[in-house]
């Protein structure tokens, strides 16, 4: 065993013998012809039966090596987590088959963190425990759910990732152990864009596009609902089944990459950087409005609040420049801005006023877990373009009101504030040990904002809503800790002092 640990340590530290050498060569090259076999496959037939075989092939062998290296580097569950959540959807899967595959998936890298975070006796303190009470309650919903199989479904997949997410915020004690998930993430990240960036330039247009859909007279797109509607221009959608889950991806790539860029060596940093230029590139051909000015909002933030007046200056010459290009392209600009009927946000706000209705007819105990769709079926539907007939997993794209839709009112106040809480505690105080301040900025605020237009990060799925969850977890554990350390510097300062002073103090500072 030391022998082997000793020779590891050589490998990694740049000391590779010809043995280690052509021991590595093999499954190197192994993997290479695999891979060079499902990429042949997909060029001459991407949706034939045999592309479909060795990429299953592919990923099985993928999942029991992914699992194996993960039960022993329980920090990387999160990119097994991350890879799961967005290719199990993707051109080549059946809707069916993506979201059986989906859920076996997430029970298989989760279940074993479920434990470790029941031992750990977390869940029963502070917003953990809260956070238990609102699933409690939407585990109720289900009882009485519009499609009760299929809130039961989300609600179990919501308490795994949910889970693993608190799990993995266990093993954090300093800015190094967040720096350290945050690398993992951006590592998942990378692997997806690579994997988008290939599919632009290797597979069919009409396969990593999203064709223009027709439009009526009124400029409202026949075929495709709102999520897939591309109001008259191509949008790159990848391996992808839509735009709106390219710009999520490159929401929090672009988010987690600037937040560890300040950890990185300068090697790693070229690398990141090539990878962020990479997805904003997809993001633009995406076209995703909602999450890229997310983006925008939270990066501003960012810098705003690290460099001040500097980043003023550069932010205004940066609209300036913006703005003089807009003058050049004004036809051009105002084509595109004004596409997929903007005066109802492509169709969301008639969608909304729909649900808010909905609402009123059950504020207080909703209609069931995240079947927020299904609402669609009640009485005749106000919208007649577009096929609404997909039952819950139709969106309303508007994550508050998808909440409000399916658990009502009082528990979606109740999930806004636990979410919320440690955020805001954590501005209000001067200290932050862990270095969480960019992370509310860079993540937290953008998906806050994603939220009203896109039912995007829900409890832990797909990638914003896992790393929602994931910061959300490590900072409430950050607030936790620091009342406990403001307790214990109290007490001490209390043991400090005379019985009568102490009695005093401690009698004004108790509510």
């Amino acid at each position: 065993m030391d022998g082997t640990v000793g020779a590891a340590r050589k490998v990694f530290a740049g000391a590779v013998t010809p043995e280690h050498r052509r021991g590595r060569q093999m499954p190197v090259l192994a993997a290479g012809a695999i891979v060079a076999a499902v990429a042949l496959a997909l060029l001459t037939n991407p949706r034939g039966s045999l592309s479909i075989v060795l990429a299953g092939g592919v990923g099985l062998v993928g999942v029991v090596a992914a699992f194996v290296y993960t039960t022993r580097h329980r920090d990387a569950v999160i990119i097994a987590l991350l890879l799961t959540e967005m290719l199990s959807a993707n051109f080549l899967m059946p809707a069916g088959v993506s979201t059986a595959t989906r859920y076996s998936l997430n029970l298989i890298f989760c279940a074993p963190l479920v434990p470790v975070f029941w031992r750990s006796g977390l869940i029963w303190q502070g917003g953990f425990r809260l956070l238990l009470v609102y699933f409690a309650w939407c585990l109720i919903t289900v009882t009485y759910s519009l499609v009760p199989i299929y809130s039961l479904g989300r609600l179990f997949s919501s308490l795994l990732l949910v889970s693993a997410a608190c799990a993995l915020a266990l093993e954090v004690s300093d800015k190094e152990d967040v720096a350290r998930l945050l690398r993992n993430f951006f590592i998942g990240c990378s692997i997806l864009v690579v994997f988008l960036a290939a599919s632009y330039v290797l597979l069919p247009h009409d396969i990593t596009f999203v064709s223009p859909d027709p439009l009526d007279a009124n400029g409202h797109p026949i075929l495709g609902m709102i999520s897939e509607s591309s109001g008259g221009i191509s949008r790159f959608v990848g391996i992808f089944t839509q735009p709106n889950e390219v710009g999520s991806l490159v929401l929090v790539t672009i988010a987690v990459g600037i937040a560890y860029w300040m950890s990185a060596t300068k090697r790693v940093k070229v690398r990141m950087a090539a990878i962020m230029i990479a997805a904003l590139v997809l993001g633009v051909l995406s076209d995703s409005r909602s999450s890229m000015g997310a983006m925008v909002v939270g990066v501003s933030l960012f810098f705003l609040w690290k460099y001040r007046w500097r980043a003023i200056l550069v932010g205004g010459g940066a609209f300036l420049a913006a703005a003089f290009v807009l003058v050049m392209m004004l036809s051009n600009a105002r084509t595109y801005l004004e596409r997929g009927d903007v005066s109802t946000l492509t169709g969301r706000t008639e969608v909304w006023s729909y649900a808010v209705d909905e609402i009123k007819e059950s504020p207080l105990l909703g209609y069931g877990y995240q079947v927020e769709g299904a609402i669609y079926d009640l009485r005749h539907f106000p919208i007649w373009y577009g096929p609404w007939d997909e039952g819950p997993r139709s969106s309303l794209h508007e994550n508050y009101l998808g909440h409000m839709v399916g658990v009502g009112i009082p528990a979606t106040l109740l999930w806004l504030f636990v979410l919320l809480r440690p955020w805001v505690a954590l501005f209000r105080g001067d200290e932050d040990p862990w270095g969480l301040k960019p992370l509310a900025l860079l993540i937290v605020v953008p998906c806050l904002i994603v939220n009203f237009a896109e039912s995007s990060a829900g409890d832990g799925s797909y990638c914003d809503g896992l790393i929602f969850m994931l910061c959300w977890a490590i900072a409430e554990r950050a607030r936790m800790q620091a009342l406990e350390r403001a307790k214990r510097e109290q007490e001490m300062a209390l043991s400090q002092m005379s019985p009568a002073a102490a009695a005093i103090a401690s009698a004004a500072v108790t509510p």
